[in-house]
């Protein structure tokens, strides 16, 4: 069998481990995998982070090697159109439903009467319900027979477009780790790096408006009353940066915000280890990876109700405790 599976950016690290893991899984069996990516990176995740497909080993073809965002219409069209009359995958699982390049794969597809799937990560909780957008939806599902979503209010909201419940499936989440981890080091490493006596508060990701930064520092410049000595680190980069900075100090409390710009790897690793909590506030998330990775490093973490790993989240706390006695 031969899966083709299409993913919009090579830059995404998680991505690229679980296809490297997926590939050598798959070694040595009657499966043939190939990612089919459309390009390196695009205008918002280039400022974060590099490209490091060196460190990936899955066989992949990237269609453009300039960002998404430069890529014309007519040349994305062309390519998709001509890459997907061509494949001879036994099932293509295609990347989403929300851009008019995805609707013609699946499109092209289901003429050619091949078999295919969508990476769905919507919630209900994302954004304003709109009827259009809706009915939007529903129709794609009429051209994708499987849909792969993030976690179980992704796979709720499937259903509630009409999906069937045995054709939506839940796919395992993962999280990007530095090469060498080690989940036996994590808790002397947390013993070595952090200070119980000064409270760290950690946000990692884009500085965007739907990720709810603005209330992050509005409720921590509160906290400060009663913890003058915590600090909240500000972990990535993205167009609200200044306008963060601005209000931290219309808080007075800028000398307490730190902004250390966008990190990786080891560096990234040591935020999480010092961390006394992860806070994610977004105001929309279809899962929080970071959450993953915090978790990973031991740190606990604080989310808003609209993230996507809120089900999941509440239920390995409850496993949690039960294991404690509590």
């Amino acid at each position: 069998m031969k899966l083709d599976i299409w993913h919009n950016l090579a830059w995404s690290r998680y991505k690229g481990a679980v296809f490297t893991a997926l590939a050598r899984q798959v070694a040595g069996r009657a499966v043939d995998v190939h990612v089919t990516q459309i390009a390196l990176t695009d205008s918002r995740r280039a400022a974060l982070s590099d490209v490091a497909m060196e460190r990936f080993d899955y066989p992949h073809d990237v269609l453009f090697r300039e960002s998404y965002d430069d890529i014309s219409t007519l040349d994305l069209y062309g390519r998709v159109l001509r890459e997907c009359w061509c494949s001879n995958a036994d099932v293509t699982i295609i990347p989403g439903v929300d851009r008019p390049e995805y609707w013609l794969r699946a499109l092209i597809l289901a003429i050619r009467g091949r078999k295919r799937a969508v990476f769905f990560d919507s919630t209900r909780y994302d954004r304003p319900q709109r009827p259009l957008r809706r009915l939007a939806k529903q129709l794609f599902f009429k051209l994708v027979p499987w849909t792969l979503s993030y976690g179980e209010r992704s796979r709720a909201y499937t259903m509630s477009l009409g999906f069937r419940a045995e054709r939506a499936l839940v796919r395992p989440q993962a999280a990007y780790l530095p090469a060498g981890y080690d989940a036996r080091h994590v808790p002397a490493q947390r013993e070595e790096l952090r200070d119980p006596g000064n409270r760290v508060f950690l946000y990692v990701g884009r500085l965007s408006p739907e990720k709810g930064i603005d209330t992050l520092i509005d409720a921590f410049s509160q906290y400060r009353s009663v913890d003058p000595q915590a600090q909240l680190r500000i972990v990535g980069s993205g167009p609200e940066e200044a306008a963060l900075k601005t209000l931290a100090a219309e808080h007075g409390v800028e000398g307490s915000v730190v902004f250390p710009g966008a990190m990786q790897d080891d560096a990234l690793q040591k935020e999480y280890l010092r961390a006394t909590a992860l806070v994610l506030p977004s105001l929309s998330e279809p899962w929080g990876l970071v959450v993953n990775e915090a978790l990973h490093h031991g740190c606990p973490v604080i989310v808003s109700d609209r993230c996507g790993c809120v089900p999941e989240l509440g239920g390995w706390i409850a496993l949690r405790d039960r294991g404690a006695g509590g």
